[in-house]
């Protein structure tokens, strides 16, 4: 009882001097009294930590709303939409600011790691530096039947092939730059002029400090095509169509700048050159070529889960510098990279200025389901033109339709106007049922030779594949193709301008079986 009454002595004691507002009392307070002080005073603060909690809250709340990330985007940044929409291959959504974000010397930046959208990430925890590793294994095998086997016709051989091996390193430095360094070792030294027949792919360096916008150096795509542009990581068919193999130059070093709302993306390119190639050791100049594209959705609703989408093309490309007297070529396999037998091919064209080529582009989602085509034409512009010299023109499309068996879907991008990941839902993996047709026509009325008695006569193809595709999960895929071809009699590959022969028998009919394992 004597410690009570001493401990309710210094807690009183300590009410006096805390307190000013409080009465000053004549006699010792009794235990009674110093308990309903207590009382008094607790309320007291318990009011004041409210009305602190409240002014702080009130404080960060002002800050958040003038701070430039919630003003940057008219999406914000942690929603669910922004997230499903992302572009396929973004490492990881910086922080944004105002300004250049010096570099940090000297001093060590902490790295987090992660595994996200199936990829293996190193990133601050403010999003400002990143490092993505990127590794693709895709190995094809397939057996191919055709009309002319006999008699030692276009004896056709089934084959397995490693068709990419690649690794990529994706990098985010200091906020507004970002890196791609990206090699395939899959090629044979025949198809290129580096050691072992390493391939580059992409080497860019791409400046991203701008809302949606981004500014491109380096080896990379142009901005031309739909299905050229899709990542290959999620391409729906094993190959890209007829059009697009024989029309669409492929990766160039050159500029590039993209930007993209929610209603529209554009994008334009500039570029000369493949990686390979060296115009000062072949006393040639390097051709320049030119790329735009514009793609308008009129239509989209929630996460992209339904959305229309509608594009044009335009593509200038000149004889590149490593061939002599401006000759062009056009050609392309039958939609598998395994049976490797080019029957549309025109052959070396002599005198060729530019190649002008312009394309539609028309696709849409819904839900599981979602559709795409394209078309193609293109036209050849001679240094002479003449009665010897015609500018022929070629043209092909093609149009797919595809739907999962599953509750899944594929991701539509808004950045880069395109279809792109499948992350499966359920414990099984996803599946997904596709068929494409596509036609290519290299014949052209007008024709050319040196003679000026013989067209050109590259060929004509219409080819039917059916697709089915198991996503076992974010990072193995298996696919299986049946490509049904029917050439025309003009389809015999390089044809001999002089003799008119070719290197193949023409009215070959083709059914192909293919498959990819993915990883």
């Amino acid at each position: 009882m004597g410690q009570e009454k001493g401990n309710g002595l210094a807690v009183a004691l300590l009410c006096l001097l805390t307190v000013p507002t409080s009465p000053v009392l004549a006699e010792e307070p009794s235990n009674a009294q110093l308990y309903e002080m207590y009382l008094k005073l607790r309320e007291e603060l318990t009011a004041t930590q409210a009305e602190n909690r409240a002014l702080r809250e009130k404080i960060e709340t002002r800050e958040r709303a003038t701070t430039p990330e919630a003003s940057a985007s008219h999406l914000p940044v942690e929603t669910p939409r922004s997230e499903a929409i992302a572009p396929v291959d973004e490492p990881i959504p910086p922080k944004k600011g105002s300004g250049p974000l010096a570099a940090v010397k000297g001093e060590p930046i902490p790295m987090e790691t992660e595994f996200k959208k199936s990829y293996l990430t190193f990133r601050s925890e403010d999003g400002n530096v990143a490092y993505k590793i990127d590794g693709r294994i895709m190995m094809d095998a397939g057996f191919v039947k055709n009309t002319q086997d006999d008699n030692a016709k276009n004896m056709l051989q089934s084959n397995t092939e490693i068709r990419l091996a690649s690794l990529a390193i994706k990098t985010r430095l200091y906020r507004d730059w970002e890196g791609k360094f990206d090699v395939n070792f899959a090629n044979p030294s025949s198809s290129s002029t580096a050691p072992d027949g390493v391939k580059l792919r992409d080497m860019t360096l791409a400046y991203v400090g701008l809302p949606h916008t981004a500014l491109t150096v380096g080896n990379h795509k142009p901005q031309f095509s739909m299905e050229e542009l899709s990542s290959s990581r999620w391409t729906t068919f094993m190959e890209n169509g007829l059009p697009v193999l024989a029309f669409v130059p492929g990766r160039r070093i050159g500029v590039s700048a993209t930007h993209w709302e929610d209603p529209y993306s554009v994008g334009a390119s500039l570029f000369g050159d493949a990686w390979n190639k060296n115009a000062s050791t072949l006393n040639n100049a390097e051709g320049v070529g030119w790329a735009a594209r514009a793609v308008g959705r009129p239509f989209i609703q929630g996460d992209a889960d339904k959305v229309l989408h509608l594009g044009a093309n335009y593509l200038v490309q000149q004889p590149q510098s490593d061939v002599t007297n401006k000759t062009f070529k056009i050609n392309a396999d039958p939609e598998v990279d395994f049976v490797d037998y080019k029957f549309l091919n025109t052959g070396d064209i002599p005198g060729v200025e530019d190649a002008t080529t312009w394309g539609l582009e028309l696709a849409g989602k819904w839900d599981r389901f979602y559709a795409q085509s394209e078309y193609m034409s293109t036209h050849l512009h001679r240094v002479n033109s003449g009665p010897g010299n015609p500018e022929p023109t070629y043209t092909g499309w093609y149009a797919l339709v595809a739907a999962f068996l599953t509750d899944d879907s594929r991701a539509y991008s808004l950045e880069n106007g395109y279809f792109g990941a499948v992350m499966p839902n359920g414990p099984w993996g996803a599946l997904e049922l596709a068929l494409r047709y596509s036609t290519l026509n290299l014949n052209d009325i007008t024709g050319y030779s040196t003679t000026g008695n013989l067209p050109i006569r590259g060929g004509r193809a219409k080819d039917l594949t059916v697709g089915l595709n198991w996503y076992v999960n974010n990072n193995i895929i298996f696919r299986a193709n049946y490509v049904h071809v029917n050439n025309d009699d003009t389809a015999m590959g390089t044809v001999n301008t002089t003799t008119g022969v070719g290197k193949f028998v023409g009215g070959d009919t083709l059914n192909i079986y293919g498959a990819r394992m993915e990883y």
